[in-house]
């Protein structure tokens, strides 16, 4: 992903992006908008010369407001990063929180007990992601529940529920509370 050529995957994606698809609406709004008014401005003669003579704006407003316009484009950018550095680092947590519970399972658990657990384990990052990207794909759940041979009832509970990620965790916790009984 990292690599020098990736650049071109990335401009070659930019139509399957979901930002974009947010947008367009309004990005083509405002082309359409600089096209009519820069077609005005080009060819003064077929939309009234004199008119157009009466819009003119001195400059020293524009130049008053760029330092200001500038200065504000450099912190909304900085807060843009700092929220998607924090998403990424809660992210990378999450995800060797699951790597180190599904070596602890391996470790102690075997048979169904051990499928459970690894089920709600491989669920849990997708609930998130549905979670916090507000969608809900009951479907995407049941294939893994499905691909560990877990009952798919585990999944339509879920879909049952406002917070899939943490009824996830609940119930993962009902799965491994038979490791922490002390033995007879």
């Amino acid at each position: 992903r990292n690599a020098r050529g990736s650049w071109v995957d990335d401009i070659l994606s930019t139509g399957r992006s979901r930002v974009l698809s947010r947008i367009s609406e309004r990005l083509g709004v405002v082309a359409l908008w600089s096209t009519f008014v820069s077609a005005v401005f080009s060819f003064p003669d077929l939309f009234g010369g004199e008119f157009l003579s009466s819009l003119e704006v001195p400059g020293w407003p524009h130049e008053l407001v760029g330092g200001f316009l500038a200065i504000l484009l450099v912190f909304r950018t900085d807060q843009a990063y700092q929220r998607f550095w924090e998403g990424r680092s809660k992210w990378s947590d999450a995800s060797a929180q699951c790597k180190a519970l599904t070596r602890l399972s391996v470790s102690y658990m075997t048979g169904e007990q051990l499928d459970m657990c690894l089920s709600h384990v491989v669920a849990f990052p997708i609930a998130l992601k549905q979670h916090l990207r507000g969608q809900r794909n009951v479907q995407e759940l049941d294939t893994v529940f499905a691909s560990f041979g877990v009952d798919r009832r585990v999944a339509a509970e879920l879909a049952c529920t406002n917070n899939m990620p943490l009824t996830l965790l609940t119930s993962l916790s009902q799965v491994v509370r038979p490791l922490n009984t002390p033995p007879p």
